[in-house]
C-alpha cells in the first residue's frame, strides 16, 4: 500500500469515525471546537460515565450539564480532558468531581485510546497523549498505525464516512447509561484485598491527593464550586477496602472543610448500594441506579448552591 493510499484512508476513517452522533468522538469533536460551554460538568472515570445523568443535573440545579468522564481513565488523564476542554470553551461555575480509590492511582497506559484516534491531528491534544503514553508518538506519526489493532473501528470510520449510520456505545451529553444486571467483579474484589494485604498499593495516591488539592486551590475562579462525589458502593467492595478508603475520605473531608466552595459528598453506602438491583458490578451503576443517583446527588448539590 503506497504512502498516499495509506494517509487517504487514515483521513476518510477520521473523518467518518468524527461525523458518529452521540459517541464519545462526537464529545470530543465539541470539546474541540467549543461548542458545550455547560454550567456544570461532571468528571471522573468509568463509574461516572456510567453513573451520573447530566439530563438529570440540568433538572435538578437549572444549569445547563455535560459529562466529561472518561472511561477507564485515571485522575491524571481526566486533567487531559478538562484542559483540552477550558482551553476550547468557557469555564463552568460548578464541577462534580468523582472521587474514589482508583481515581488517585498513577497510570503510564490509556486503557481505551481508540476515541482519541480521530483527533491527533489536534497539536495540543497529541502534545498531551503522548507526553502521557509513548505509543501515541508512533500514532501521530505512522500512517494507519494507529489503527493497527482497531480495525473494527477502523472499518466502521470507513462505513460511517460512506454514509452508514453506525451503531456503537451510544452516549447522550457525555452519558453512557448500561443496561445490565448485576454479575460480581471478583478480579477487582481481589486486586483490592491484595493491595490492602501489602498496605502498599492504594496507598500510593498521595501524590495525585496533593495535585488535586493544589488545582482546586489555584483555580481561578475562587467563586467556582467543586463537588467531590464518592458514589454508591456494594458493601463487600467497601468492606474489604476500608482500611485504606477511610483515611482517603478523612482526607477529602478535611481539605473541603477548609476550602470556600468546596464540598466532599460521601454516597459509598447510600441505601441506593443495599441493593444489586441498581448496579452492574460491585462499583458501577446499571441506568436504574445511575438515575436513583442522579437524582440524589443533584438535589444534595442544588441545596448546597442556594443555601
Amino acid at each position: 500500500m503506497s504512502l498516499v493510499v495509506a494517509l487517504v484512508l487514515q483521513l476518510m476513517a477520521d473523518t467518518g469515525l468524527r461525523k458518529m452522533e452521540n459517541t464519545a468522538m462526537d464529545d470530543w469533536v465539541k470539546i474541540l471546537d467549543g461548542s458545550i460551554n455547560s454550567d456544570l460538568i461532571i468528571l471522573g472515570s468509568s463509574r461516572s460515565y456510567t453513573g451520573y445523568d447530566p439530563t438529570v443535573f440540568e433538572k435538578n440545579t437549572g444549569l445547563s450539564s455535560y459529562n466529561l468522564s472518561l472511561n477507564a481513565a485515571p485522575f491524571s488523564l481526566q486533567q487531559i480532558k478538562l484542559e483540552r476542554y477550558l482551553a476550547n470553551n468557557k469555564a463552568p461555575k460548578v464541577i462534580v468531581q468523582n472521587v474514589d480509590l482508583t481515581h488517585f492511582q498513577k497510570s503510564k497506559h490509556i486503557l481505551d485510546p481508540v476515541q482519541f484516534l480521530p483527533f491527533l491531528g489536534n497539536k495540543a491534544l497529541s502534545n498531551d497523549l503522548s507526553a502521557f503514553d509513548r505509543e501515541f508518538r508512533l500514532r501521530k506519526w505512522v500512517p494507519l498505525y494507529k489503527y493497527n489493532t482497531f480495525k473494527t473501528e477502523f472499518r466502521l470510520g470507513l462505513q460511517s464516512f460512506f454514509g452508514d449510520d453506525i451503531s456503537i456505545l451510544k452516549s447522550k451529553k457525555g452519558y453512557a447509561p448500561k443496561d445490565r444486571i448485576f454479575k460480581a467483579d471478583l478480579h477487582n474484589l481481589k486486586r483490592i484485598q491484595n493491595h490492602v494485604r501489602d498496605s502498599t498499593g492504594f496507598m500510593r495516591n498521595d501524590e495525585y491527593v496533593e495535585e488535586t488539592f493544589r488545582r482546586i486551590k489555584n483555580r481561578e475562579d475562587k467563586d467556582q464550586a467543586i463537588f467531590m462525589v464518592w458514589a454508591p458502593e456494594i458493601e463487600v467492595r467497601r468492606e474489604l477496602a476500608t482500611q485504606v478508603s477511610n483515611p482517603l475520605k478523612e482526607k477529602l473531608s478535611r481539605f473541603a472543610e477548609q476550602e470556600k466552595n468546596v464540598f466532599f459528598l460521601d454516597y459509598s453506602a447510600d441505601p441506593i448500594a443495599n441493593d444489586t438491583i441498581n448496579f452492574y458490578d460491585t462499583f458501577h451503576l446499571n441506568r436504574k441506579g445511575a438515575t436513583l443517583f442522579s437524582e440524589k446527588v443533584s438535589m444534595k448539590i442544588n441545596e448546597l448552591l442556594t443555601n
